[in-house]
């Protein structure tokens, strides 16, 4: 559970967020009216105090947390993609949203955050991605141009400098992490009852769906069918939603998990304190632990993913089924994918 709760309060016709830190009680106006998409901003001001909080980088000034009034037909970048980064805020899930705030963190010590965005030239976009790989990998900065061409796109701007911007990153292709064996998964599954058996149905879900795990940690009993045969998923990341097919197996974990008295608004899964499971405190607490213990190479939590659509394939389910199971493109399927497909016999042509 986070530290840091801000509070977003309508005094009159303004916005104030109130929040305590380190014991002292602040009553904050950000310059914001209380109007519809002032609230969205409102919103991302509040989850980005939150998270400054939590993470010890809260500025004490406030001067970071402050909006600049401009003029409609004058806004800069930064403000746009201010505006861009609150309308997302609901839409993608917070492990993206921390590439917004970084974003928004560049753009403010950046002179083109300040330059009205519907004057920025393709070589504005040149100069500023080559600045951004001097400091970093070219797969991160073609990420956060991708994102500016995306605001360009929500703002419908009569031109968008980012698209061409992006042919000048050449990402070289990594070696993609390999899918943990089945003798792998066994011994992970066991550890855990062994040692922490709170998190076995949580361990034991991940690898049998291969939902994000962005997406688990916010399933709640409303998600599970009554028979414990589909889960129903909204995915924050696509907007998209989808039922995938829950195997016996799972099933009967998933019956023996369910409290009787549980309401269809709980979460599925909980930490031991019956909050929601943070994933990097997971991660740091008993993923790597087991893993160690184990003699595993290290992969992140979200491996689960990729073995899972690994084993489906192996296992024959068509490309287009798993597709609609891990709510992928299938274009992204077959490409990530294309050597676990097995290719058919080709007919002689004469």
């Amino acid at each position: 559970m986070a530290r840091g709760k801000v509070t977003v309060e309508r005094i009159k016709d303004t916005i104030r967020l109130r929040f305590r830190v380190d014991g002292k009680q602040h009553a904050f106006y950000p310059g914001l009216g209380y109007t519809s998409d002032n609230l969205l901003r409102a919103e991302l001001l509040k989850r980005q105090i939150e998270t400054d909080i939590d993470t010890g980088e809260f500025d004490k000034t406030l001067k970071r947390y402050k909006v600049e009034k401009v003029k409609d037909n004058n806004k800069s970048l930064l403000t746009v993609f201010e505006a861009f980064t609150a309308y997302k805020t609901k839409r993608v899930e917070r492990g993206t949203l921390y590439k917004y705030w970084a974003l928004i963190n560049i753009l403010k010590n950046s002179k083109l955050g300040n330059k009205c965005y519907l004057s920025i030239t393709e070589e504005d976009a040149e100069k500023f991605v080559l600045s951004l790989l001097e400091n970093a990998e070219a797969i991160t900065v073609k990420d956060k141009v991708c994102i500016l061409g995306a605001c360009y796109k929500w703002l419908k701007a009569p031109a968008n400098p980012w698209i061409e911007a992006q042919n000048l990153i050449k990402v070289t292709p990594k070696q993609p992490r390999e899918a943990f064996s089945k003798h792998e998964v066994n011994m992970i599954i066991s550890e855990f009852e062994d040692w922490y058996p709170h998190y076995l149905p949580f361990v034991q879900f991940a690898f049998q769906t291969g939902v994000r795990s962005g997406e688990q940690v916010n399933l709640t009993w409303s998600n599970i069918s009554s028979d414990f045969k589909t889960c129903w998923i909204l995915s924050t990341k696509t907007n998209r939603a989808r039922r995938i097919p829950i195997p016996e197996n799972l099933s009967d974990v998933l019956k023996t998990l369910k409290p009787v008295d549980a309401k269809p608004t709980d979460l599925v899964f909980k930490t031991f304190e019956g909050h929601k499971v943070n994933l990097n405190n997971f991660n740091n607490r008993y993923w790597k632990v087991v893993l160690e213990t184990c003699s595993i190479e290290y992969r992140p939590f979200y491996c689960t993913r990729h073995t899972a659509a690994t084993r489906f394939l192996e296992s024959g389910v068509s490309p287009v089924a798993v597709a609609q199971i891990l709510g992928h493109d299938i274009k992204v399927l077959m490409k990530n994918y294309a050597n676990l497909i097995d290719c058919p016999e080709l007919p002689a042509m004469f």
